[in-house]
């Protein structure tokens, strides 16, 4: 019987602490929910060991979530269906579902306008290419279904938006200096993500007629 294949990560404890002071504070303890209060400036502070520890901690939490999600044996291709567009949009990275044969699927919204949350100009086509498709399909198809049209599923979705941009700035920066600035964009997108997509996930219009 084949089963769900889960995303694996080792978890590193962060601890929860409130980010205080203004633009010209140090960054101390942090954890995903308060990277979210942070203004530009602390975020262009984050250090790499930082942006590596919130990356690990958001791979833990999107296994952690969709072993709740995805249960039982792993069906066959259908669509609609509420399990398969979260494991596709959730579960693999963005490089996978390229490679994947969602295409085929008939019936998804395969429409992308590019990266849908402000993104730094100079790595617009850097996540432009792969980690904001990703997350377009996302937002358009798991808010179809009323099981997974949720605030939590939500979050997952950024948190791998989060993890595909991360990669990206792995597999293209050629000099620790380059990698810092590419990471540092990537968490400034993500909390642009947490902060405005909520007014558009709720927007996503019904394609199917029992979802």
């Amino acid at each position: 019987m084949r089963m769900w294949p889960l995303f694996v990560c080792c978890s590193i404890a962060i601890t929860p602490a409130a980010v205080a002071g203004g633009a010209g504070a140090p960054v101390g303890a942090l954890n995903l929910s308060t990277i979210e209060r942070m203004t530009p400036a602390q975020l262009q502070r984050l250090s790499l060991n930082q942006i590596d520890d919130l990356t690990t901690v958001a791979g833990a939490s999107i296994d952690q979530f969709l072993k709740t999600m995805l249960v039982g044996p792993l069906p066959g291709p259908v669509w609609p269906s509420a399990d398969y567009t979260l494991y596709y949009s959730a579960m693999l990275s963005s490089d996978a579902w390229i490679n994947s044969d969602y295409k085929k699927d008939a019936g998804a919204d395969l429409t992308s306008n590019g990266c849908a949350f402000p993104v730094a100009a100079a790595y617009q086509k850097t996540f432009g290419a792969n980690a904001c498709r990703h997350q377009n399909f996302g937002y358009r198809n798991v808010a179809q279904y009323h099981r997974t049209h949720t605030e939590a599923v939500r979050k997952v979705l950024d948190m791998r938006f989060l993890l595909d941009m991360y990669v990206q700035c792995l597999d293209e920066s050629t000099s620790p200096a380059g990698r810092l600035a590419c990471e540092r964009a990537a968490v400034a997108a993500y909390v642009q993500a947490r902060t405005l997509g909520t007014r558009v996930f709720d927007a996503v219009q019904a394609r199917y007629s029992n979802p």
